[in-house]
C-alpha cells in the first residue's frame, strides 16, 4: 500500500469557461475552439478555453471525461448542439501551445506536485440553426494509477 498526498482538480479562476463566442446561425461549416490556443475557427472574437489545475504528488494519474456535451438553448430549452471536447495537458502552465492531447482515460504524469489541462472543443456546422444562448456542463475526473 502506498499513500500519496490528496489528488485535486480544480477550475482555474481566470480560465473558468469554455466559450466559442457569438458565432452565426448559417456558419457553413464547423467550429474549432483550439486547447491549444493557436488555431481557431469560425469562432467569435471573445473566446476562452477551460483550464483545470492538477495538484498531487509526483505520480501517474487518469483523465476521465465526457466524450461528448450537449448544449441546450437556454430559453427554450428544446435545441440542442453537440460539443466534442478538445483537452490537452502539460506539466508547465507556460507550455500551452505545445500541450499534448488527452484521451479519456488516458494518463499524465504531475512533475513538481502540478499538471494543467485545458479544454477547448469543436461545433457542427450551423446552418439554420436555431439562434440563442446554449450551454452545457462539461465532466472531468482524475484518479491516481
Amino acid at each position: 500500500m502506498c499513500i500519496r498526498d490528496s489528488l485535486t482538480i480544480t477550475l482555474d479562476a481566470s480560465q473558468n469557461a469554455i466559450a466559442f463566442g457569438n458565432v452565426s446561425a448559417n456558419t457553413p461549416s464547423g467550429i474549432v475552439l483550439d486547447a491549444n490556443g493557436v488555431d481557431n475557427t469560425n469562432t467569435g472574437t471573445t473566446t476562452n478555453v477551460a483550464r483545470f489545475n492538477l495538484g498531487g504528488a509526483n505520480n501517474s494519474v487518469s483523465v476521465y471525461y465526457d466524450a461528448t456535451v450537449t448544449l441546450t438553448e437556454t430559453e427554450a430549452g428544446v435545441e440542442t448542439i453537440t460539443m466534442t471536447p478538445e483537452v490537452v495537458g502539460a506539466a508547465a502552465v507556460a507550455n500551452r501551445a505545445g500541450a499534448a492531447s488527452i484521451a479519456s482515460a488516458g494518463t499524465v504524469t504531475l512533475v513538481s506536485a502540478a499538471y494543467y489541462i485545458w479544454v477547448g472543443g469543436s461545433l457542427p456546422q450551423m446552418v439554420n440553426k436555431p439562434t440563442g444562448t446554449y450551454a452545457g456542463t462539461f465532466n472531468i475526473s482524475v484518479e491516481y494509477n
